[in-house]
């Protein structure tokens, strides 16, 4: 039996240095055009790099409304715990940003942190969440072609997510790495760097939710 440990990918994912992906993926897929209604949970995400900016609308120069709290690793040992990013609800896409109708700060064991008033935008690549399936299609449509089958496995268990570009509905569109596969003993070992392709594909069932898994499963 597969146990499902969100919260061990997410650690993984912080023990990573980030770094310039120089592959490139010779046809990116179409982004929706105009607004699209969303239905995505996940945690406020900077790779390290800059602050995650809430502003007043869909572009880099409108007005800030504040920062939103994200992971900070650096700051584990005085603090004695790990700071965790926080919780982000959006309920729109347009042009490469997400719109944000809610905040909260997780639990940190300590006081929570403060938060920019809601709603706002952020860059699309600000949010991570769990996949909980192993199909990306090219589409967001069950019925568009399958272009990556984990067989069985969860996307975000046995990889990375990239990049994230867009939302539909329950859809998103996001870069993906394999990283891990499973030996024959069902153990999951690291998949070597020059195996690894970086992929493009829609996906639903995701899950906001870093410590546990969420009820919902959609498809495989």
């Amino acid at each position: 039996m597969v146990i499902r440990n969100p919260l061990l990918g997410f650690l993984a994912l912080l023990a990573i240095a980030p770094q310039a992906q120089a592959e490139r993926l010779d046809i990116p897929l179409p982004l929706p055009q105009g607004v699209q209604n969303c239905e995505l949970q996940g945690w406020a995400y900077s790779n390290g790099l800059v602050e995650v900016v809430l502003r007043q609308s869909p572009d880099k120069d409108s007005k800030a409304l504040g920062i939103v709290p994200v992971d900070d690793p650096s700051k584990t040992a005085s603090h004695g715990n790990m700071l965790y990013p926080a919780e982000v609800t959006i309920v729109q896409y347009d042009r490469g940003w997400l719109k944000v109708s809610a905040l909260r700060d997780l639990e940190n064991a300590e006081a929570e942190r403060a938060v920019p008033p809601t709603p706002g935008w952020i860059a699309a690549n600000s949010i991570r969440f769990n996949i909980q399936s192993g199909n990306g299609y090219d589409a967001p449509d069950t019925a568009s072609k399958v272009l990556i089958d984990m067989k069985g496995e969860w996307a975000t268990e046995v990889g990375e997510i990239e990049q994230v570009h867009a939302c539909q509905a329950d859809w998103v569109l996001v870069d993906y790495r394999q990283t891990l596969s499973r030996d024959a003993q069902g153990a999951l070992v690291p998949v070597a760097e020059e195996k690894q392709t970086r992929q493009q594909a829609w996906f639903r069932n995701t899950c906001g939710d870093l410590f546990t898994t969420c009820d919902r499963q959609l498809d495989p």
